[in-house]
């Protein structure tokens, strides 16, 4: 199926196929919170979804319908289909600062091999901290 033709089924659908990049889980708890922000419980959102109260506990617990069911409930939940699929904006701010803090501890352990190559060229070694080696520090 195109682009073209999978927008024409709803505007959301191109997006939300791209943006399911989160686990099931969530997307489950996405569900949860937006009923509950509704103030329905599992029973009322399944009358109104026309779906059995199992359904929901399932989909609440991460096993997801298909994508157009997914759209289908966002308009019943009155929210955009790409929140209950989108990663959270915090959560990826979070992602690349661990990145680029595990990139840096790299380039530290590189330093601190190279510092020990040459202030002790005949060890093969690598210096371990005074803790490793059961000092106190």
């Amino acid at each position: 199926m195109t682009r073209e033709a999978t927008t024409q089924l709803h505007p959301a659908y191109g997006s939300v196929l791209l943006a399911v990049a989160i686990e099931p889980e969530e997307i489950g708890r996405r569900i949860r919170s937006a009923r509950k922000a509704r103030h329905w419980t599992q029973l009322e959102f399944a009358l109104e979804a026309h779906i059995s109260p199992s359904t929901v506990t399932r989909w609440e617990h991460g096993d997801l319908p298909r994508v157009k069911e997914l759209l289908r409930i966002a308009d019943l939940l009155d929210i955009p289909a790409e929140q209950l699929v989108e990663p959270d904006p915090e959560q990826i701010a979070i992602g690349a600062e661990l990145k680029e803090l595990r990139e840096r501890q790299g380039r530290l352990e590189d330093m601190v091999g190279e510092l020990h190559a040459a202030l002790l060229p005949d060890s093969d070694t690598p210096p371990r901290s005074r803790r490793a080696q059961g000092g106190s520090q």
